[in-house]
């Protein structure tokens, strides 16, 4: 994890390294940026820098020891998780943390820290009793609080914390991280325009309504070299005519978004992302349709989408307006 913030997320590193490495970290810090950065992850690491018995010369965890695999499960005595990034975070939860902080440490290394996960998910009294903690601690104590929305938070919370700003990757580091992730070079290349998030990434990947879109999608564009009809046929007909309702509207939407990368390649003369995405721009090309002209109705749909309940109006739309602009 220390490599791949060091790589990914260098602001942040080279901000906690500076404290780790002069032994003089703060009494609180926020981590604040959009999902996919794996602010959760820097956090356990940090902690887990707190406390290390090994850690390296710029004062990182070694992530490998029985007190980092400890803290990493959750079983260390003198670092308190909680959690707000599934349910909202209680007055009474506060309460108990600020107990087990007002307590002397338990294991041999003497410093207590705790985490709380989407802190901007918390009730006003909760977020009110954090506040009066971060002012008036009891001990020494590091807090390390995430959130994707900072500007969720008190004014006065965030103020009370050193902000480790985590950027959002750009399109080509995303589709880099995912690729490292398993992905293909062709879903890290389509669902980098489309999720932010790397885990995101890896589980619609996996879905079987975002596979038969791509595929879908390929054998849209095989189909029109015979014709606008032809392609708009085989989408009412073989595509989506016998496709289970409930799966009508998601597969539809990921058709959508792969059609949008698609054209986007081709507009760009963008090649090399995988063979078979290949020859889907080739056979684009001979077929009747402007990719500008068809990027503006996919778009269209795509708005259209989000209102409508019914995919299948929707796709024999994308039809007509084909149709139209051939």
């Amino acid at each position: 994890m220390k490599d791949w913030m060091r790589e990914h997320q260098p602001v942040a590193y080279r901000m906690l390294e500076n404290d780790l490495r002069k032994n003089q970290t703060s009494c609180a810090y926020l981590f604040a940026g959009p999902k996919g950065t794996r602010k959760r992850e820097a956090a356990v690491l940090f902690a887990q820098s707190l406390v290390c018995p090994n850690t390296d010369e710029d004062g990182w965890a070694c992530g490998e020891c029985d007190v980092c695999e400890r803290i990493r499960t959750g079983n260390f005595a003198d670092i308190k998780i909680l959690d707000g990034s599934e349910k909202m975070i209680k007055k009474e939860e506060v309460a108990d943390l600020q107990e087990y902080c007002a307590k002397t440490a338990l294991e041999e290394y003497g410093e207590k820290a705790y985490i709380i996960y989407s802190v901007d998910n918390m009730t006003l009294s909760s977020m009110n009793s954090i506040l009066k903690f971060l002012e008036e601690p009891e001990q020494k104590i590091t807090a390390i609080l995430t959130t994707d929305n900072p500007e969720r938070l008190l004014p006065t919370v965030v103020s009370r914390c050193k902000t480790v700003p985590f950027y959002k990757p750009s399109g080509i580091e995303l589709e880099k991280q995912a690729m490292e992730m398993g992905l293909t070079a062709l879903d890290a290349h389509i669902l980098a325009e489309n999720v932010d998030d790397t885990d995101m990434m890896k589980q619609t990947s996996e879905k079987e309504t975002y596979q038969s879109a791509v595929t879908v999608w390929l054998e849209f564009v095989k189909h029109l070299r015979h014709g606008v009809y032809a392609g708009v046929y085989y989408l009412e007909e073989d595509a989506f005519g016998s496709t289970d309702k409930s799966k009508v509207k998601e597969t539809f939407s990921w058709f959508l978004s792969a059609g949008c990368v698609f054209l986007k390649d081709c507009l760009e003369n963008k090649t090399g992302i995988s063979e078979k995405w290949d020859e889907g721009l080739a056979h684009f090309r001979e077929g009747p349709c402007s990719a500008k002209e068809m990027m503006i109705v996919l778009l269209q749909c795509k708005d259209d989408l989000l209102v409508s309940a019914n995919a299948n109006l929707l796709i024999d739309r994308l039809g007509y307006e084909l149709n139209k602009e051939a």
